[in-house]
């Protein structure tokens, strides 16, 4: 997994959503927590994509939000790791 390869914007909204997942007490780095981080991100440019398809970032958002707010969660010293689904995802990108 080259992470070197990615843009700053994209190591960015890894950095925050591995923060999300922390603050929300979930061990596992989602490509959820990347979403939102990513749709959330000022200067970002996927919030503004998915206006223009057409689709509502807020209405979005607050779904995966809602969906996260369903996992398990942890407490104590969280160590965030990239789960396999993330990590599927990183390859791909």
């Amino acid at each position: 997994m080259r992470l070197d390869k990615l843009t700053i914007k994209t190591r960015e909204g890894l950095v925050a959503g591995q923060d999300l997942a922390a603050r929300t007490g979930q061990p596992e780095l989602l490509p959820e927590h990347i979403f939102l981080s990513l749709a959330q991100q000022e200067g970002g440019l996927v919030s503004p994509l998915l206006k223009k398809t057409g689709a509502d970032p807020q209405a979005l958002t607050d779904e995966v939000t809602r969906e996260l707010d369903r996992l398990p969660k942890q407490q104590g010293g969280l160590e965030v790791g990239f789960s396999r689904k993330t990590r599927e995802l990183i390859e791909a990108a």
